[in-house]
C-alpha cells in the first residue's frame, strides 16, 4: 500500500469513528435537545416581576409565573402621556390593580399576550433584550394620526428575586 493510500485509509477510518457517535447523538437530539427538557422550559425565563419606570415613577408592573407547564400572569398600568414622537412625557397616578393576562404565547425571545382593559382588548408583545431587560409594545395600536407617531416600545426591568 502506498503512503498516500495508507493516509487515505487512516482518514476514512477516523471519519467513521467520529461520524458514528455523532450520528447516534443526532438521532437522540433530533429536535435540538428539546426532548430532555420540559415543554415550557423556555417560558421560565420570563417569570418574575417586570416594571417600567419613567423618571423614577412606575407606570407598569407585569408579574409572570409558571403554573405547571403554563406561563400565566397579571399586569397593571398607571396613566401615561405620549408625545408626538411616541415617547413617554408624563406618568400620573398609581399603577392600577393587577388584572389577568391571557392567550400567553412564548416564542424564543418574544412573549405575546392579551389584556382586557374595560371594553378594549390590548395585544401586547414583550421582547427580551437580556435576562433583566425587555421591551413592551402594544401590537394593536391604531395607526398614527395628525402627525402623531405610534408609542415606542416601553422598557421593562426585571426585579431582583428576594
Amino acid at each position: 500500500m502506498s503512503r498516500v493510500q495508507s493516509h487515505l485509509a487512516l482518514c476514512v477510518s477516523l471519519a467513521l469513528v467520529v461520524t458514528v457517535p455523532v450520528m447516534a447523538a443526532s438521532k437522540y437530539y433530533r429536535d435540538g435537545g428539546q426532548t430532555a427538557k420540559p415543554a415550557a422550559a423556555g417560558a421560565e425565563r420570563y417569570t418574575g416581576t417586570w416594571q417600567g419606570q419613567f423618571k423614577g415613577k412606575t407606570f407598569v408592573i407585569l408579574k409572570l409565573k409558571m403554573e405547571g407547564q403554563k406561563l400565566v400572569g397579571t399586569i397593571g398600568f398607571s396613566q401615561i402621556s405620549i408625545d408626538k414622537e411616541g415617547e413617554i412625557e408624563k406618568v400620573s397616578g398609581e399603577v392600577s390593580a393587577q388584572t389577568p393576562i391571557y392567550d400567553v404565547k412564548p416564542t424564543g425571545d418574544t412573549l405575546l399576550f392579551k389584556h382586557k382593559d374595560d371594553d378594549d382588548v390590548d395585544e401586547i408583545e414583550m421582547k427580551l433584550r437580556n435576562d433583566k431587560e425587555a421591551e413592551l409594545r402594544f401590537v394593536n395600536v391604531p395607526p398614527a394620526t395628525e402627525g402623531l407617531k405610534a408609542p415606542k416600545p416601553l422598557t421593562l426591568k426585571k426585579e431582583a428575586q428576594k
